[in-house]
């Protein structure tokens, strides 16, 4: 799966609760859901790769992709998760997505300097 595409799901969600977020935190956000998803399955959720910048991991083309904004307040077009293919080339099916819906749901819920700790 593509960083850009989780990025997406990730900015649909806190659209949907009302919040804004930082493109910072969206790289935060990958990077826990990208461990979860390793600690259930064994397998990377996602293809891309971390680069460690002053902020914390980033995947930069999320960052290109977002750099127009500092703060995301509009939803990005919403490709659904289930058929995707993560790193180890495994679809992501209903078990896989609910890993990544539990990780999101809880960083939701955090703070923005909740995230990087």
């Amino acid at each position: 799966m593509k960083a850009a595409d989780l990025a997406n799901f990730i900015i649909n969600k806190y659209v949907m609760n009302n919040r804004e977020i930082a493109n910072v935190d969206i790289h935060k956000i990958i990077y826990e859901i990208n461990l979860r998803y390793l600690s259930a399955t064994g397998r990377f959720l996602i293809d891309d790769s971390f680069e460690s910048w002053q902020f914390g991991p980033c995947v930069a083309e999320v960052f290109n992709k977002f750099s127009h904004s500092a703060i995301i307040r509009h939803a990005q077009p919403d490709e659904s998760l289930l058929g995707c293919r993560d790193r180890g080339n495994e679809i992501i099916g209903v078990e896989e997505l609910e890993i990544i819906r539990r990780a999101l749901d809880e960083c939701v819920n955090k703070t923005p300097q909740e995230l990087g700790n």
